[in-house]
């Protein structure tokens, strides 16, 4: 039986928490995990608990330095040390400085990721998408062979055990970082597993993550009908201003988290699953008091995969 309480913090646009510097708004972030949790474990002292956010949740798309990308790991780390609490932190933009004499075997990860992956170019244009795959693929060619440049990644980590469990890379970028912050970039990620194992019970859970346009093409559909991956027990989409495409759910249980105030979460479950122990709320971290707001699932008659 699973036993596990979903906590979606409500992590829409806000001009007060945009304004904060990063301190501040890792400050918050985290003390609202942690009377997120407290409150779910009143609420369900047995459950799992699972916190998430959406994607660009802290900083809001400015790229994170090297320092406080490990000080980012580091607290969500720490909040899940001695805890029943699995942590998954959104996405964050980080940003390094590649240098091509000494990290020869970063650039050829990249590169040949970018042509694993390069079925994506097809997927944007099957859904009337920017073709915007194939930009970043050939920014990143250019400026490869450079003595010197700067590599920006999207990245989802994921906290258990006082540790980071998992990491997964957007690998369908699409206007990552605004020119009023960084004009000259190279987008860069690698090749990665798509689950995320944890048990619960008796059982073994496994979870798999889109991020934003991801999602909006359909990606991990094609990876689960063309046999690349299993379908996921758990689905979750962590976007920043899309739409959920049923046609492309694909877990027994699917989750959207957006910073769409008007659009902020979905939640179906496919008509054929029992998912009575796994409860989804959704938190208001810019509320002054925590409070857990049920979200009823949509039964859904998924597609064929």
């Amino acid at each position: 039986m699973y036993k596990i309480t979903f906590i979606a913090l409500n992590l829409t646009h806000n001009l007060d928490y945009e304004r904060q510097d990063f301190e501040s708004q890792l400050d918050n972030l985290s003390r609202c995990i942690m009377l997120s949790y407290l409150e779910a474990k009143k609420k369900h002292p047995d459950n799992k608990v699972i916190v998430a956010w959406r994607e660009y949740g802290l900083c809001n798309g400015k790229p994170l330095t090297e320092s406080e990308t490990g000080l980012f790991k580091k607290r969500m780390a720490l909040l899940t040390q001695k805890r029943d609490i699995i942590i998954i932190a959104g996405t964050i933009l980080s940003k390094k400085v590649i240098q091509s004499d000494r990290h020869v075997d970063k650039i050829t990860a990249v590169s040949e990721a970018y042509k694993r992956y390069s079925f994506i170019s097809d997927l944007e244009r099957n859904n009337q998408q920017e073709r915007t795959f194939e930009k970043y693929k050939n920014n990143f060619i250019r400026n490869m062979s450079k003595e010197n440049f700067l590599k920006v990644k999207n990245t989802c980590y994921i906290f258990s055990d006082g540790s980071k469990k998992y990491k997964r890379n957007k690998i369908a970028p699409y206007s990552e970082v605004s020119n009023k912050i960084i004009q000259d970039f190279t987008y860069g990620f690698s090749e990665q597993t798509w689950m995320f194992n944890f048990e619960e019970g008796n059982k073994l859970l496994d979870l798999s993550i889109e991020v934003c346009l991801e999602h909006s093409i359909g990606l991990l559909k094609y990876l689960v009908s063309s046999g690349q991956i299993c379908a996921p027990k758990i689905h979750l989409i962590l976007a920043d201003s899309n739409t959920f495409e049923p046609d492309y759910a694909c877990g027994d249980i699917t989750i959207r988290i957006d910073s769409d105030p008007d659009d902020s979460i979905n939640v179906v479950v496919a008509n054929n699953k029992q998912f009575e122990d796994f409860i989804v709320y959704q938190v208001d971290p810019y509320s002054p008091k925590t409070e857990l707001k049920l979200i009823q699932p949509t039964l859904l008659n998924y597609p064929k995969l």
